[in-house]
């Protein structure tokens, strides 16, 4: 197996993430949006590429640590707007 192919559906579900989530109105859909999109896009592809079928089950909680990240980005945002 080639280990580099794991960085591929992490890298792929975050970019897919990240432009859906770009559509999606209000906090909570953007955070819901950006998981499900992060999750279903890294999970399909790493089917898709037959790695490792274990490794799989990683990609929600991979998708939620990202998501707590990008929370903490849209409330520095926020706060940054209110003190201007």
């Amino acid at each position: 197996m080639n280990w580099a192919m794991l960085a591929l559906p992490p890298i792929a579900g975050s970019v897919a993430g990240y432009f859906v989530s770009k559509w999606v109105e209000g906090r909570v859909e953007k955070i819901v949006a950006f998981w499900a999109v992060w999750a279903g896009t890294a999970t399909l592809i790493h089917v898709l590429l037959d790695l490792m079928p274990i490794v799989a089950l990683a990609y929600p909680l991979l998708a939620l640590a990202t998501a707590s990240f990008m929370v903490r980005g849209i409330r520095t945002h926020e706060r940054k707007g209110r003190n201007r």
